[in-house]
């Protein structure tokens, strides 16, 4: 498990991660360069499914994607 909190150079960096035998769960939030990322992973051994909410870059919204390891992408939703 990994736990990072960091400043500099304008931005603020808050990540966390946990790491399981069949893949890995990271959770990270950013704030800097006029966007705030709050970003939640989970990695599967099949692909991985992604949360992901942003500010800053003209959009405002929610993600959710789950893509697998060949290439397939399973649901997808987001709201501006």
């Amino acid at each position: 498990m990994e736990i990072e909190k960091r400043y500099g150079d304008g931005e603020e960096v808050w990540r966390w991660e946990k790491r399981y035998g069949d893949g890995e769960e990271v959770w990270r939030w950013r704030r800097g360069m006029g966007e705030e990322v709050w970003r939640w992973e989970k990695r599967y051994g099949d692909g991985e499914e992604v949360w992901e909410k942003r500010y800053g870059d003209g959009r405002r919204g929610m993600e959710i994607e789950k893509r697998y390891g060949d290439g397939r992408r399973g649901m997808e939703m987001e709201k501006r």
